[in-house]
């Protein structure tokens, strides 16, 4: 049993008060150091933790994860406390917004960083990218932007992004053959593909499965999407293994059990300035390769010893094909 002397006097309570903003900044920073450490399984050092202003407060390095040697260097902020974000759950649904003043108290004239915003109230950790020269603005927040062990591998996306090497020299052919000799040779480089080890800079090894062709060559798909994806299937390793001009998260949603957490996202890798031999002159075409992402944690990830034994994850192949001319980012049309 406790001393009485102990249960007898009041507890101490946290607050929010502008006093306590250095404890609470510095509170804070531990709070998310550990938090990297156990999601990453990476090493952290301190910046000036006592310092106000704009500044870096841990810098971040963890391991590459397509088996690369070697390791990723992120620096990264933390805010926290309701002046820089709110939270807002309905239905069990869980949505964020980091507001205006988080990005101008922030340093990204110089450096990319990882920002992080702790809710204070609940213990909550989000974090979001910033790049460098970006405009304060509001930014809204997703549960799959807690953070949790998928974070390593959303970073090893981001920075590997930074490396665009586009579609920039990709010159590709097509045969004058009819719609079903095109079928015929695309599903033989296909099944090939099926035992390759094909590693994207962005998103590591993509599998490709009997669920890619399927959604491919559906009845309810367009014959012209149909015939451009079949065209261009011969060169899908040389152009999966170059990292895009840029890319989008087209969805992303989290699933968390008592046990298990499940997160499904799918990308879109888009790939400009590709050309398709042709006479007179070669066509300017844009390439675009859908991706499958599937990743399984512990919900109780941050109690879990062997945490990073009980996360997997996957990537498939969903769909490839190409487009005529130039297109403007965020117009691809759906296949």
């Amino acid at each position: 049993m406790p001393s009485p002397k102990f249960t007898a006097l009041p507890h101490p309570k946290a607050s929010d008060k502008r006093s306590l903003n250095n404890k609470n900044g510095s509170d804070s920073e531990v709070f998310a150091g550990a938090y990297l450490i156990m999601a990453t399984g990476g090493e952290i050092s301190w910046g000036s933790r006592e310092e106000d202003g704009n500044k870096i407060d841990l810098l971040l390095s963890f391991p590459n994860q397509w088996g690369i040697r070697g390791r990723k260097i992120v620096l990264a902020q933390v805010k926290s406390g309701p002046s820089y974000g709110k939270v807002d759950t309905k239905n069990g649904v869980i949505k964020a917004e980091l507001l205006k003043k988080i990005f101008e108290d922030s340093f990204t004239e110089t450096n990319d960083i990882l920002l992080l915003w702790i809710e204070r109230k609940k213990n909550r950790c989000f974090w979001t990218y910033v790049n460098r020269g970006d405009k304060p603005a509001k930014r809204p927040l997703a549960a799959t932007q807690l953070i949790s062990p998928a974070l390593r591998y959303d970073l090893a996306r981001i920075i590997g992004s930074r490396e665009k090497h586009g579609g920039q020299g990709l010159i590709f052919s097509t045969e004058e053959t009819d719609f079903r000799s095109k079928r015929t040779t695309a599903q033989r480089f296909y099944r090939e593909y099926a035992s390759q080890m094909i590693i994207s800079p962005l998103l590591g090894q993509i599998k490709v499965t009997k669920s890619g062709w399927r959604h491919m060559s559906r009845a309810s798909r367009r014959s012209g999407f149909k015939q451009s994806s079949y065209e261009i299937m011969q060169w899908l390793p040389q152009i999966i293994e170059r990292a895009p001009d840029y890319h989008e998260t087209q969805s992303s949603n989290i699933y968390p059990t008592d046990v298990w957490t499940y997160r499904d996202s799918i990308y879109m890798l888009v790939y400009q300035k590709v050309k398709r031999h042709a006479l007179p002159k070669p066509e300017l075409t844009t390439v675009y390769i859908k991706i499958e992402e599937s990743i399984v944690y512990p919900t109780n990830w941050h109690q879990t010893v062997q945490r990073l034994q009980l996360v997997e994850r996957h990537c498939k192949l969903l769909s490839v094909y190409y487009h005529l001319g130039q297109q403007k980012r965020g117009k691809h049309v759906a296949s």
